[in-house]
C-alpha cells in the first residue's frame, strides 16, 4: 500500500481505497489506521461522525481540505 500511496503522489494523484468496511469494528478501525499510516489522502466510508471521532483521536497532524472541482483540461 506504500509503494501504491508514494507512487501516486509522485505523480501529483490522489488516493483512496474503495470498499473499506462501514461498519465499526475492530476490523475496520485496524484498516483505517492502515491508511492513515499509509497517508492515503481519503477514507471512503458512509459512516462519517465513525470516522469523524477516529480522526479526532488518531490523527494528530490534520490537514485542511485542498480539493477543488476545477478542470486543468479547460476548453
Amino acid at each position: 500500500m506504500n509503494t501504491i500511496v508514494s507512487t501516486a503522489h509522485a505523480n501529483g494523484q490522489k488516493v483512496r481505497f474503495w470498499a473499506t468496511p462501514d461498519t465499526a469494528s475492530p476490523q475496520r478501525e485496524a484498516i483505517w489506521h492502515e491508511l492513515l499510516k499509509a497517508g492515503v489522502d481519503f477514507i471512503n466510508t458512509d459512516d462519517l461522525a465513525g470516522l469523524q471521532q477516529f480522526l479526532t483521536e488518531h490523527d494528530s497532524q490534520p490537514s485542511e481540505p485542498s480539493i477543488t472541482w476545477e478542470s486543468k483540461n479547460k476548453r
